[in-house]
C-alpha cells in the first residue's frame, strides 16, 4: 500500500492487490490539513450547532485575543463551514478583526463533521482543575482589567473541607422540578473513602446531613 495524488488534488491510500494475473486497485481518500489566512467573513457558522453562545462567552474570548494576541485556529471544513470556533468567530468580529487563522480539513465525511463538533464541545467539559496547581499560576499572572475569576477551595485540616466550597456555577436552579442538584469538589485522595461510603450507604445520608448542617446554622444565625 502506498500514497497517490490526482491532478483533481487530494492525497490518497492506495492499495493494490494481484489475483490470478488480475491487478485490483482501491483508493481511499486521506484527510487533509491545511494552515491558513482566511477573512473572517468567509467563515460559515455550522447551521446546526448545538452549543449556546452567551454574549459573557464571547466577551471572555474576545478580551483573552486582546491580551494574549496568540489565538487557536478557526478549525473548519473543504466549504469553510465551521468544525470548532463559534465563539471564536463572534469574538474577532466583535474586535473588527478582518483575517482569522485557520486550519482547513479536507477529506471529513459529514459523520466525521459531527462527531469532531460534538466530541470537540463535550471533551472540555470532561476535565477538571489542579486547584494547588491553579493558585500558583493565579498568584504570578496579572491580567489586568480582564475579568476573569476563579473560585479556588481553601483546604484546612480535616482534608474534605471542599464541601464547603459550594462553587457558583455547581448550582442547577430549580425551576418546577422539586430536586436540583450541587457539585462538590474534593481533594482526588478523597476518592476511595468517599465512594466508598456512598456505595455502602447511597448518598441519602449524605443530603440529609448536608441539610442538617444548612439548617443547623441558619437557626444559629437567627438566633
Amino acid at each position: 500500500m502506498g500514497a497517490g495524488s490526482n491532478p483533481a488534488g487530494g492525497t490518497f491510500d492506495i492499495l493494490t492487490v494481484r489475483i490470478s494475473g488480475r491487478l485490483f486497485i482501491w483508493r481511499k481518500k486521506m484527510i487533509q490539513k491545511e494552515l491558513l489566512k482566511m477573512p473572517v467573513s468567509d467563515l460559515v457558522p455550522y447551521e446546526n450547532n448545538p452549543r449556546v453562545i452567551s454574549p459573557a462567552a464571547v466577551d471572555a474570548c474576545a478580551e483573552s485575543i486582546k491580551q494574549c494576541s496568540a489565538l487557536d485556529p478557526i478549525e473548519v471544513d473543504e466549504n469553510n463551514v465551521i468544525l470548532s470556533g463559534h465563539t471564536r468567530r463572534l469574538a474577532l468580529m466583535q474586535l473588527n478583526v478582518d483575517m482569522a487563522d485557520v486550519v482547513r480539513y479536507t477529506g471529513l465525511t459529514e459523520e466525521q463533521k459531527q462527531k469532531y463538533r460534538l466530541l470537540a464541545n463535550k471533551t472540555g467539559e470532561m476535565t477538571g482543575w489542579d486547584f494547588s496547581k491553579l493558585e500558583r499560576e493565579l498568584l504570578e499572572v496579572d491580567f489586568g482589567d480582564f475579568d476573569f475569576d476563579f473560585d479556588i477551595p481553601q483546604d484546612d485540616d480535616a482534608g474534605v473541607s471542599y464541601i464547603d466550597s459550594l462553587m457558583e456555577d455547581g448550582f442547577t436552579k430549580a425551576s418546577e422540578k422539586k430536586e436540583f442538584s450541587v457539585t462538590f469538589t474534593f481533594p482526588v485522595e478523597c476518592e476511595e473513602e468517599i465512594k466508598g461510603y456512598i456505595s455502602e450507604n447511597t448518598k441519602e445520608p449524605l443530603e440529609k446531613a448536608i441539610l442538617n448542617c444548612i439548617r443547623g446554622v441558619m437557626e444559629d444565625e437567627d438566633a
